[in-house]
């Protein structure tokens, strides 16, 4: 009797979790069909979700998403109370007609990406940077061995990023965390 009391309280914790997660997929899918943008997930990551203790209100972030790559300055949020009401709204997003694309490859490697991050920060590759090809989850991204510049492998992703003249330019988000371990760096 006592083993299983444990582990109805895990099923009743992650229960609520997927319940509060279903409920921001729901309210990010509803905001977005009332500003008349797609509702399809592909379209859009959330990138934060949390509920804060004291008020009860969900704080939801996310972004969105061209043909399965993140697109850095669409962030958005939702901000919801307990009784499910929208508090705070802010939409980022691009039109689909606005889109306007300034390479369809990123300019460098993701090799050159890191090196030149390296060098930026001052950061001297002491082991060869190798590409960890078992690591690899998603197809946007790369995972490189830490050259001894990082506490950890070397992930990154291909994203657009939004320019200043309204384009869409295809870069590499390097992620990398010093040996000094009081930083995580992600360059764009």
């Amino acid at each position: 009797m006592k083993i299983l009391q444990p582990l109805g309280i895990l099923l009743l914790v992650f229960s609520s979790v997927l319940a509060i997660g279903q409920t921001a997929e729901t309210s990010i899918g509803k905001f977005l069909m009332e500003a008349g943008f797609s509702v399809e997930q592909d379209q859009w990551r959330i990138t934060s979700e949390h509920t804060s203790k004291a008020s009860g209100v969900t704080h939801i972030r996310f972004l969105q998403m061209v043909d399965g790559f993140q697109v850095y300055g669409t962030e958005s949020s939702l901000h919801i109370s307990k009784a499910g009401t929208i508090l705070s709204k802010r939409l980022q997003f691009v039109e689909r007609e606005s889109f306007h694309f300034s390479n369809s490859e990123a300019a460098i490697a993701p090799l050159q990406a890191v090196v030149a991050v390296a060098a930026h920060m001052n950061y001297q590759i002491v082991n060869p940077i190798k590409f960890l090809e078992n690591k690899t989850l998603k197809p946007n991204e790369v995972w490189m061995s830490n050259g001894g510049i990082s506490m950890r492998d070397i992930r990154a992703e291909l994203a657009y990023v939004l320019t200043d003249e309204n384009t869409f330019k295809l870069i590499w988000e390097v992620e990398i965390r010093p040996l000094d371990d009081e930083h995580w760096w992600v360059f764009q």
